[in-house]
């Protein structure tokens, strides 16, 4: 559980800051990215620590080790694949050893009509993201939840 983390947590495209907030007031060090100033903004004046970020280059400038754990979560995971597997390189080299990925995929099947023709080949199912991060090397857990938009979450832990 990210209770256990004793490094920072890192949420990536947090949104309003939701999980962030929860995360905080459960006593976990968090901290959320949102490339949306006006989610961010809502998020702040409801007591989450948020800053704007797209994830990707905020992770490039901490040193290795520097989190305990980061969540991918949101619009991130709409990237290509090759961008996908950039952003996995960077949260890997920011928790370090032992340090946590999790990741929450879309429900790819509750997408709505527009989103599956806009964004075809775009977002990976928790299947997916399990298979590609165990073959970058980490033991990873998939958790269902078979709830609407939330299908399961995928937990990595790097050696």
């Amino acid at each position: 559980s990210l209770a256990d983390v004793e490094r920072p947590v890192m949420v990536a495209a947090c949104g309003a800051g939701a999980s962030v907030l929860a995360m905080q007031t459960a006593g976990v060090v968090a901290f959320g990215l949102d490339p949306d100033p006006a989610s961010v903004l809502a998020g702040i004046d409801a007591g989450a620590d948020l800053r704007v970020g797209d994830g990707g280059h905020d992770l490039e400038a901490l040193e290795a080790g520097t989190l305990g754990a980061v969540v991918i979560a949101g619009a991130l995971q709409r990237q290509p694949v090759s961008a996908l597997l950039a952003l996995i390189d960077l949260a890997r080299a920011a928790v370090g050893s032992g340090g946590v990925l999790v990741v929450v995929p879309e429900d790819l099947a509750a997408r709505a009509q527009v989103d599956v023709e806009l964004l075809a080949g775009r977002g990976l199912s928790a299947e997916s993201w399990q298979h590609v991060l165990d073959r970058q090397g980490m033991t990873t857990e998939r958790r269902d939840h078979g709830g609407v938009g939330l299908d399961a979450v995928v937990i990595a832990r790097c050696p």
